[in-house]
């Protein structure tokens, strides 16, 4: 359908479905953690099963033409099949001084639709975490580089097609917060989120721009606190 017009309004319905089944899930973790040190390590395997997945789908839309005009989405709940999530969780922490710590945890996931044998949309294969914290006193500071793998993601389904997918790119960011207590109450910080990119992709899109995405935007700011 061609794009519609402004001041257009989008109304999204969901229709009960009566053959609606419970989704079931079972799940085996195995883990190990060793200390040596001023150094441990977590390490965790585990595969989890899922069955009669629900998933939420587009059964029609139609454009209602009127002030304003209207697109009108009917979705659904619906039992899609079967599937696997197997992976690796890894934490490793380092404290070189009373002072310092620092860490690193990751995550990495495989994930297959059973009928398919496909990954479903907004499934990182990795996800992993760098960071680094300091206290000294009434100072303290904190710094976490974050990476997050490429995903495919749908959009929108207005051209009545069902949901294409698009790639959003691997995200890369960092967080940092510096903080100064005082006698009496008083807290200074400064931080930064999100501080490597002004905005960064998060979500879903539409096919009538280049990709309409939630974001999460770069945040620099300074607080002052009085705790009681």
């Amino acid at each position: 359908i061609p794009p519609l017009p402004p001041g257009s309004i989008g109304v999204f319905r969901i229709v009960p479905n009566q053959a609606l089944e419970p989704e079931k899930v079972t799940s085996m973790e195995v883990g190990y953690r060793h200390i040596l040190g001023s150094v441990s390590l977590d390490i965790t395997a585990f595969q989890m099963n899922f069955t009669k997945l629900i998933t939420q789908v587009q059964k029609s839309q139609q454009t209602v033409i009127g002030v304003p005009v209207q697109l009108v989405v009917t979705n659904q709940y619906v039992n899609t099949g079967d599937a696997k999530d197997k992976g690796l969780e890894l934490a490793l922490t380092w404290r070189p001084d009373p002072k310092w710590t620092c860490g690193f945890n990751g995550t990495w996931l495989d994930y297959k639709l059973d009928a398919t044998g496909t990954t479903p949309t907004y499934t990182p294969k990795l996800k992993a975490n760098l960071w680094a914290r300091f206290t000294s006193g009434s100072l303290s500071a904190y710094a976490a580089f974050q990476h997050v793998d490429e995903v495919d993601m749908e959009v929108l389904g207005i051209s009545g097609t069902g949901s294409p997918l698009v790639k959003r790119d691997a995200i890369n960011q960092l967080n940092l917060h510096l903080a100064k207590t005082f006698p009496g109450g008083w807290g200074l910080a400064v931080y930064s989120r999100n501080a490597l990119k002004d905005y960064t992709d998060q979500g879903g899109g539409g096919p009538t721009r280049v990709a309409y995405l939630m974001s999460a935007r770069r945040e620099s700011g300074l607080t002052l606190s009085y705790r009681f």
